[in-house]
C-alpha cells in the first residue's frame, strides 16, 4: 500500500473537510503518497492555505454543479489513471460511488453526516445497495451513535468500524485568561447555514444580555444565512455586542479568549468545532443530536432541539457559577485528549491493511 486518494466535494471550510486534509497530510508525512482530490474547483481560501506547502498533492477537477457525461468522464479517467491502493471518500455522494459501481472497486467511505440525511439522497441509495452487495465498500463511523443510526438508515450487513473525528491536539491548547463572571464571550464555530441555526443562539443570547449587558458572543465562519443573521442582531438591538468574524486561520486564538462553545444545530454527526472547543478547555452548550452526545457528557450542557429558553438557562447558569464552568472546561481537556491526528490517522491505516489484504468483511458480531 502506497498510494491514498481522498476524495471531497470541494475544499470548504466545513469539518469534513478538515478531518479529509489533516488526515491527508498526516499519510504523507508517514511516507506515503498522499493526493487529496476535490470535486469542485479551487476556491483560495483559508483551509486551501492550510494544505499549502504541505507534502499533499492536491487535484481540483472543477466538476461540481450539474451532473454531465463530459463531467464524469473526467472523473473516470483521473481516478482510472492514478490507480490509487486506497480511494477514501468524504461527504462525496456521486461521483466516487458511480465509478466504484462501473469499475468493480473498493470505496472507503467515512459517514460524517447523521444517515438519515444521507440516505435521503436517491443515488446512493442505489448505488450503496450495489457495493454493499458486492462487499466493496467500507463504513467507517465518526461517532458510536452515527454507527448505530447507520447500520439501520442504510441496512448495512457488514462491518462499520468507528473512527473519531482528529484535531491537532497541540495547536489547540488552553489559554490563560482571568475574567469575572458576567463579561463572557460565548463562541460558535460553524458553517452559517439553516441547520447550524446559529439565529437561535443569537435569540437566546439577546434575552441573556438583558440582565448581562457586559456579555458578548462570537461566531466564526460564513455561509448562506450569515445575512439574515446580521439583520437579526440589528432587529433585536444586540448587534453592538455580537461579532461576526467570518472565515479565519485564527481560530485557536478565538477559542482561548472566550469561555463557553455554544452549538444549536439541528443535526449533527460529530463535531470538529466541538472538539476542537473542548481541547481549548471551554465548557460546551450543544443540541441532543446523534453523536454529539458522545461528545458532551460531564463537560458541558445538552440542550433540545430548536430551544431558545434552555439556550438561555444554558448560558444563564454557567454566568452565574463559575465553579461549574472551571469544573466542565477541565473535563472538557481531559477528553479531548483521545482525538489527536495520530490516533485517528494510524487507526484508519490498519483499516486499510485489513481490508486491503481481504480481511474482515462480514460481521462477527
Amino acid at each position: 500500500m502506497k498510494k491514498i486518494l481522498t476524495i471531497v466535494p470541494s475544499i470548504w471550510t466545513g469539518g469534513a473537510e478538515h478531518v479529509a486534509i489533516s488526515l491527508a497530510k498526516a499519510y504523507a508525512d508517514l511516507g506515503f503518497e498522499s493526493i487529496l482530490v476535490s470535486i469542485g474547483p479551487k476556491l483560495e481560501n483559508v483551509l486551501e492555505g492550510d494544505v499549502d506547502g504541505s507534502k499533499v498533492k492536491v487535484v481540483f477537477l472543477g466538476i461540481n454543479g450539474r451532473v454531465t457525461l463530459k463531467k464524469i468522464y473526467k472523473f473516470f479517467q483521473y481516478l482510472n489513471k492514478e490507480r490509487a491502493d486506497v480511494i477514501h471518500v468524504h461527504l462525496d455522494l456521486f461521483y466516487s460511488w458511480l465509478w466504484a459501481v462501473v469499475y468493480h472497486k473498493h470505496l472507503f467511505f467515512t459517514i460524517h453526516n447523521q444517515p438519515f440525511r444521507i440516505a435521503q439522497n436517491k443515488g446512493f441509495r442505489i448505488f450503496s445497495k450495489i457495493l454493499e452487495r458486492r462487499e466493496t465498500v467500507h463504513w467507517i463511523a465518526v461517532s458510536q451513535s452515527i454507527r448505530e443510526e447507520a447500520k439501520e438508515q442504510f441496512n448495512i450487513s457488514s462491518v462499520i468500524d468507528v473512527v473519531s473525528n482528529p484535531i491537532d491536539n497541540e495547536k489547540f491548547c488552553p489559554g490563560i485568561q482571568i475574567k469575572s463572571d458576567d463579561s463572557l464571550a460565548f463562541i460558535n464555530v460553524g458553517r452559517f447555514t439553516k441547520i447550524k441555526r446559529q439565529d437561535l443562539i443569537i435569540r437566546a443570547f439577546a434575552k441573556v444580555i438583558v440582565n448581562h449587558p457586559k456579555c458578548s458572543l462570537y461566531f466564526l465562519g460564513d455561509g448562506e444565512t450569515i445575512d439574515d443573521c446580521r439583520i437579526l442582531t440589528r432587529e433585536l438591538g444586540v448587534q453592538d455586542s455580537v461579532v461576526f468574524v467570518g472565515n479565519t486561520n485564527q481560530v485557536v486564538k478565538y477559542l482561548q479568549m472566550a469561555d463557553v462553545f455554544v452549538n444549536a444545530s439541528d443535526t449533527e454527526a460529530s463535531p470538529v468545532s466541538i472538539i476542537e472547543a473542548m481541547s481549548v478547555g471551554l465548557p460546551i452548550i450543544a443540541t441532543d443530536v446523534c453523536g454529539v452526545k458522545d461528545l458532551v457528557k460531564d463537560n458541558g450542557i445538552l440542550i433540545g432541539r430548536d430551544s431558545v429558553c434552555e439556550v438561555v438557562s444554558a448560558m444563564e447558569l454557567l454566568i452565574a457559577d463559575s465553579n461549574t464552568r472551571k469544573k466542565m472546561g477541565r473535563k472538557s481537556i481531559e477528553h479531548s485528549k483521545g482525538y489527536s491526528v495520530e490516533k485517528s490517522s494510524q487507526s484508519y491505516l490498519e483499516i486499510y491493511r485489513r481490508e486491503c489484504c481481504g480481511k474482515g468483511k462480514k460481521e462477527t458480531k
